[in-house]
């Protein structure tokens, strides 16, 4: 297996080339974001329904059963000012596949019809999102510590109802018409002919410099924003209060301390898995939750973005829950990993990253995400040999630098109301 990327007018390509796969898996990504105004981000909510709901000779359900009847995938996601189209599929079925999304992006019908559906649609799922309390919760942290300047600000699920009632179909079918003439970010897992036959499709359908703004790979660093310190939303359908625990990180990808401040993170609370401190403390002895992780979010090699501690708790175990998290974050900044965690997660992340190698649809994916953070393939590979050679000298410091227990937000959802005064002294 090989890896490569190039570059072409307009577009940034990384070609996996597999060349035993039968499977075939792309991933295209371009940005919409410019004002950062609900009603762009609205627009885009509706055009990921859209895309997929028309085109050409086919009718929504002709499109959708053409698609499975291949037993092909296509995906139309947006985030933080990025729509990505992921199609996975069998390699002897690409050619039609291919034809299908040309179809999809050169002759969209947005039909009013379909556009009404799709705002009931969007409509009836923000009323089930806002009594979701873990991305409420996440969603009020990021507005906390963002301006709407950057691309990942959350508008509320109300605000955004509001706008996606506004869009017309003038507005879909200029924002798609922008949309395909910005450059493009796109990861090929499979063949070389795959790689050959999906660009040739992206030569019909990429229109670079007509109305192009800003490449995904960069966005303008927001003002500062100094953070509320305490955010809650209360959702009393809700069993367990959700939180979002964290801050502002001034590191990029390509900042010297950013190795060993991901590994320190990883010790703290390794996303996914048992390994973390917190893990072992504030679920396993101490029985508060079931779940408790950190991560690096929305960071770039250019831009900065935030680190964020994700867990729950029982209403009567918030107060201990916040306080033993509170401890182990002010353990590992005091007092360091120990020589034993540098050894030990250094061989959970290594095992990790070759895991990754192991399913095609899982490397293509990740190389792309990494892609959209502006880091190529050699850039990721020089990432993770970095950790290898990491002091524990160095990690402690990373985390003493760029880690204060003392300037934490916290976003609580859930049935919050009775618990406010006690939330205000913890966030204090």
């Amino acid at each position: 297996m090989k890896i490569t990327t190039t570059q072409q007018p307009g577009m940034v390509i990384n070609h996996i080339d597999k060349p035993d796969t039968e499977l075939a898996s792309i991933h295209i990504t371009t940005r919409f974001f410019m004002t950062g105004s609900v009603s762009e981000y609205a627009t885009a909510e509706l055009y990921t329904d859209l895309l997929l709901s028309g085109a050409g000779k086919y009718s929504r359900s002709e499109f959708l059963d053409a698609i499975n009847r291949l037993g092909a995938s296509i995906g139309i996601g947006a985030y933080a000012g990025n729509i990505t189209v992921t199609i996975e599929t069998l390699a002897k079925k690409l050619p039609t596949v291919l034809t299908l999304v040309e179809t999809m992006i050169s002759n969209p019908t947005f039909a009013p019809a379909e556009i009404a559906r799709a705002k009931k649609t969007a409509h009836n799922a923000l009323q089930t999102y806002k009594e979701q309390a873990r991305p409420m919760a996440e969603e009020a942290f990021l507005r906390a510590i963002y301006t709407q300047n950057d691309p990942v600000y959350p508008h509320s699920p109300t605000d955004t109802e509001m706008a996606i009632e506004t869009v017309t179909q003038a507005d879909i079918t200029s924002f798609h018409t922008q949309l395909w003439s910005q450059p493009l970010i796109i990861t090929i897992g499979g063949t070389s002919t795959t790689t050959k036959k999906v660009l040739n499709i992206i030569k019909t359908i990429h229109h670079p410099g007509t109305t192009e703004t800003s490449s995904p790979t960069v966005t303008p660093t927001p003002p500062k924003k100094a953070a509320p310190k305490l955010q809650t939303t209360h959702i009393p359908s809700s069993q367990n209060i959700e939180f979002s625990i964290g801050g502002k990180l001034a590191l990029t990808y390509r900042s010297p301390d950013m190795p060993a401040f991901f590994f320190g993170l990883a010790v703290l609370g390794k996303w996914g898995g048992f390994a973390g401190r917190l893990m072992s403390t504030v679920r396993e002895k101490e029985g508060l939750t079931y779940g408790i992780y950190a991560r690096i979010d929305n960071t770039s090699v250019d831009t900065s973005g935030h680190f964020r501690i994700m867990t729950f708790f029982a209403p009567k175990d918030c107060a201990q829950g916040i306080t033993s998290t509170r401890r182990e974050i002010a353990a590992i900044v005091d007092k360091g990993i120990t020589e034993d965690e540098l050894v030990r997660f250094k061989q959970i992340i290594r095992t990790g990253h070759v895991l990754m190698f192991d399913s095609l649809i899982q490397l293509t994916a990740g190389i792309h995400n990494q892609q959209v953070r502006g880091m190529n393939y050699s850039e990721y590979q020089a990432f993770y040999a970095a950790i290898e050679t990491l002091t524990r000298a160095e990690v402690n410091r990373a985390l003493k630098t760029h880690l204060d227990p003392k300037k934490l937000t916290i976003s609580a959802a859930g049935p919050v109301t009775p618990l406010l005064t006690t939330l205000k002294k913890l966030a204090a």
